[in-house]
């Protein structure tokens, strides 16, 4: 489900944040500081594109990032497993697991926002 949107304007891009039911589910209880055991997070980039009339809209497919999240199993990375994928081939970042270091420098100043700068739209789904 599509959570939230973000765009980068000194990269020129857009994002579109999906999680996963649990991740949903944390939203509409207001327990996005904390999230639960399950949750996963999708966040795919595109570059922005801009018409002659001035609109902004997606261009070029550049990475998806995910975050998974479980404080047992990725207890060494802040209880979240990273990943990323980059062109539309999918290429991983990194060439082992020591990527998620610079995954969390990144992250580090939302830390106290569990590591997650996405603040999610208000979603009520039944």
């Amino acid at each position: 489900v599509a959570i939230s949107t973000t765009d980068s304007y000194n990269n020129g891009t857009m994002r579109a944040i999906f999680g996963n039911d649990d991740a949903v589910k944390a939203i509409n209880e207001n327990n996005a500081l904390d999230w639960p055991k399950g949750t996963i997070l999708a966040k795919v980039q595109r570059d922005q594109k801009i018409d002659e009339n001035g609109n902004i809209n997606t261009g070029k497919f550049n990475q998806v990032e995910y975050l998974i999240k479980d404080k047992t199993k990725y207890a060494d990375a802040k209880g979240w497993g990273w990943a990323r994928f980059k062109t539309l081939d999918l290429v991983p970042d990194g060439k082992n697991a020591s990527f998620t270091k610079k995954c969390i420098r990144c992250h580090l100043p939302v830390k106290d926002e569990d590591y997650v700068f996405t603040f999610p739209i208000n979603i009520v789904l039944s």
